[in-house]
């Protein structure tokens, strides 16, 4: 953790709920609930160390470069979804804010957002209302990181479905 960027915050309140205390209640928290819960819940797991942490996030990393390349698959080449999957690993996820980020409620709402874009376009190209119910899920899950994440997952999905009524008239 690189001290002069990083607080600790996300790390101390999850440890503080791990201990018994309760968000928003006991503990003062301008975001959603997500991150901190996940990553309590990780330290009753694997032990309250920074390698629970870092795990956690290169688990991210990974996750990220797994829907970047999918995503990609939509509208590229093979080797060009390779190519933005390698730009988000140097450009981002390198940097250290993805492993260790100053606040884990941004890197999982990248997750979610990612995860609610592959959903939401496999509704769009195959129409399949499961797959804009798991959209709507993942919009859900948006909200519980950060307002901004929710909004633009939302404003997403209105604007999508919008567009598929009228492209069915």
């Amino acid at each position: 953790l690189n001290p002069f960027t990083e607080a600790g915050r996300d790390i101390y309140t999850a440890l503080q709920i791990a201990q018994g205390k309760t968000l928003y209640a006991d503990i003062y928290w301008l975001y959603g609930p997500f991150a901190p819960y996940w990553t309590a819940f990780l330290y009753k797991i694997f032990g309250v160390n920074l390698n629970t942490i870092y795990c956690s996030g290169l688990a991210n990393v990974f996750v990220c470069l797994l829907f970047f390349y999918f995503i990609g698959r939509y509208f590229l080449s093979p080797l060009h979804s390779f190519i933005l999957s390698a730009l988000f690993l140097t450009l981002f996820a390198m940097t250290g804010d993805y492993v260790a980020p100053y606040c884990f409620n941004a890197i999982y709402g990248v997750v979610f957002c990612l995860l609610f874009l592959f959903f939401l376009i496999r509704h769009y190209r195959g129409g399949a209302k499961r797959w804009l119910l798991a959209a709507s899920f993942a919009a859900g899950l948006c909200t519980l990181t950060k307002v901004e994440f929710a909004f633009g997952a939302l404003l997403t999905l209105v604007s999508v479905s919008i567009l598929r009524m009228i492209q069915r008239k």
